[in-house]
């Protein structure tokens, strides 16, 4: 709200405000309507009424961002489709102050355009989830409920999360389905195991395991093939709202992974840049014994896969949430890589990235 306020006080239009911030123009003209309102916009002029040292910041923030933008598109090749930075004052609550405000730019993608829009599991979503049921709260119930999309799971259960179901994406959708107006469960939600148990190791017990699986109604109709060789429903996917794990000390999903492949939890934290959604991503400086762990890893995994990621991308519909500064590695690779289309993310992480590919620069690297 005060970076669209900062704009129009430069004398920028709203659909050129909406372009600066990768937002659609209801939602500049919701932002303006909200500063007058409160007092930090004076339309009349227009005049920012802020401090003069919140202008600088804000300058800071809206310019900054901006070069950050170009420098990721083009890491991305032209791939990244939009860029929000979210200021966050108090550092221990991050995660709060990024879904609070990612919440607003997500409400809008989904009720101007998507029909189909996926989710993944994790504390980054059970945080976005909740601030979305926040502003439903305080939304006109219509606009949400006007068009309700489909939405639907991509990840299984990990099992170490099934004693906390609010980290599950099966409790996402339930959740969505209530926030847009939707009375009846989905037809796609399921609930199969996120990993297949590492006893079962040979490529014929994986491929029975997998049928049975791809058996279950809602699992079947998201993941299994049709004749042609082509998932049912993943391919018709407009969104998908998902976080990622970076290198930072141990988690249960860590745990829970490793101990699949019986290997220490820092083995795979050091062949792995991190995970998006649920799924790992190797080091490109891997040998090819540490490929191959990661690979088996990932073939004993029941949820979205590398390719599907590339193919709803590839429709500008992968929109990565994500906090905390330690994320900067693997968030610049999933850009780098065309995984993400919408990057929405704190200061703190836009300011370590800036840093990072800053000092790749001065050291010869590439950006």
């Amino acid at each position: 709200m005060e970076k669209a306020a900062f704009l129009a006080s430069k004398g920028r239009r709203q659909k050129q405000i909406a372009a600066d911030l990768g937002v659609s123009a209801p939602t500049v003209n919701r932002l303006l309507a909200e500063a007058s309102k409160q007092g930090i916009l004076i339309p009349r002029h227009p005049k920012l009424n802020v401090t003069p040292d919140r202008a600088r910041e804000l300058e800071k923030q809206v310019f900054g961002q901006q070069a950050l933008f170009e420098r990721l598109e083009r890491l991305s090749d032209g791939r990244l489709q939009s860029l929000e930075v979210y200021p966050v004052a108090n550092a221990e609550n991050v995660l709060t102050g990024v879904t609070s405000n990612a919440a607003h730019d997500v409400v809008d993608r989904i009720v101007n355009q998507p029909r189909i829009v996926a989710i993944t599991w994790g504390t980054t979503m059970r945080a976005l989830v909740s601030e979305i049921q926040n502003l439903a709260k305080r939304s006109s119930r219509e606009r949400l409920e006007q068009s309700p999309p489909t939405f639907i799971q991509l990840t299984g259960d990990p099992a170490a999360a099934i004693a906390d179901p609010s980290l599950q994406s099966a409790t996402f959708v339930s959740d969505l389905n209530t926030v847009f107006g939707k009375k009846t469960t989905s037809k796609f939600s399921y609930s199969v195991s996120a990993l297949i148990p590492r006893q079962y190791r040979k490529q014929g017990e994986l491929k029975i395991i997998k049928d049975f699986i791809g058996g279950t109604a809602g699992y079947a109709n998201v993941f299994c093939l049709d004749t042609d060789g082509t998932t049912q429903l993943i391919p018709e996917v407009d969104t998908l709202l998902t976080g990622c794990r970076g290198k930072f000390g141990h988690d249960r999903w860590l745990i829970e992974c490793a101990a699949n492949l019986e290997i220490p939890p820092e083995t795979l934290e050091d062949i792995t840049i991190g995970n998006i959604g649920g799924y790992w991503l190797p080091r490109d400086t891997n040998s090819r014994a540490e490929n191959d762990i990661v690979d088996e890893l990932n073939a004993r995994w029941t949820g979205i896969h590398r390719r599907d990621f590339e193919k709803i991308a590839r429709r500008r519909g992968v929109i990565l949430v994500a906090a905390e500064e330690h994320k900067f590695e693997i968030v610049r690779h999933l850009v780098s890589e065309g995984l993400v289309s919408v990057l929405l993310i704190s200061s703190a992480l836009a300011d370590r990235m800036e840093e990072d590919m800053s000092s790749g620069d001065a050291a010869g690297g590439q950006t």
